[in-house]
């Protein structure tokens, strides 16, 4: 019986939140990233152990890790 309560107000709780507006939560983030020093040469992401891809890409794809 207690399960039952405790599933039941915990419903409660989080069905709101659930179907609450996004617009509610809704924000917006802005900045500017600076990298400073040299920026490493990165090897390309190969793509040989996919055929089609490597069709595509036969140097393989640009690594845009940082």
């Amino acid at each position: 019986m207690k399960m039952i309560d405790l599933a039941r107000t915990l419903g409660l709780c989080v069905a709101p939140l659930l179907f609450a507006g996004h617009a509610a939560f809704a924000a917006t983030i802005t900045g500017t990233i600076k990298y400073e020093g040299t920026v490493p040469s990165l090897p390309n992401i190969k793509t040989s152990s996919d055929p089609v891809c490597s069709l595509h890409h036969k140097d393989g794809v640009p690594n845009q890790m940082l």
